[in-house]
């Protein structure tokens, strides 16, 4: 839906969120108001991410993490794209939140890493959980990120000893 400026002669549609600011028109990228103890988010230019595990299960084993493989777009994110496993930035934001979440199976007792990474390097702090034999989720997020748009952020994990199968169900990473 437009919407109309005031450029202080003239009324001008706008098709996005802009503002005139005497001399040009200038994308807002973001909006908040104070709520009397914390400011709030009224309106942000930025396109949520995210990505899930489809297909079949995969497997990481001990030693160093390894990506987590079989990722796809979350429809529940429009405009998600996927390559190589990666979720792909579609803009700029100086403190998002990545969340992750692996669902895993072990035989034994070990303790599982996951981590998210960024064009190649951890971002944040890994998260980990000792689960024995049977299926378990580990869960969480890396708050106050700031990624760039093009910036590809991965998936990946390892397990402590042995090898771990790292499920579909309740596998994702979204950044917000």
């Amino acid at each position: 839906m437009p919407g109309y400026s005031w450029t202080g002669s003239a009324w001008k549609k706008v098709l996005r969120k802009t503002m005139w600011t005497g001399t040009a028109w200038k994308d807002i990228k973001s909006s908040h108001r104070w709520t009397g103890s914390a400011w709030e988010t009224i309106y942000s230019s930025f396109t949520p991410v995210g990505m899930l595990k489809s297909g079949s299960s995969s497997t990481v084993s001990s030693g160093s993490l390894k990506l987590v493989t079989g990722m796809v777009a979350d429809p529940a994110f429009p405009g998600s794209t996927v390559t190589s496993n990666g979720v792909t930035i579609l803009q700029s934001k100086s403190d998002a939140t990545i969340t992750m979440s692996a669902n895993c199976t072990n035989n034994f007792t070990t303790t599982v890493t996951v981590a998210a990474y960024k064009n190649g390097v951890q971002i944040g702090t890994a998260l980990t959980r000792t689960g024995g034999s049977g299926t378990f989720t580990i869960t969480g997020s890396v708050t106050g990120a700031a990624v760039t748009a093009g910036d590809v952020i991965t998936m990946m994990a390892s397990a402590a000893n042995g090898t771990t199968t790292i499920n579909v169900a309740d596998t994702f990473l979204n950044v917000t």
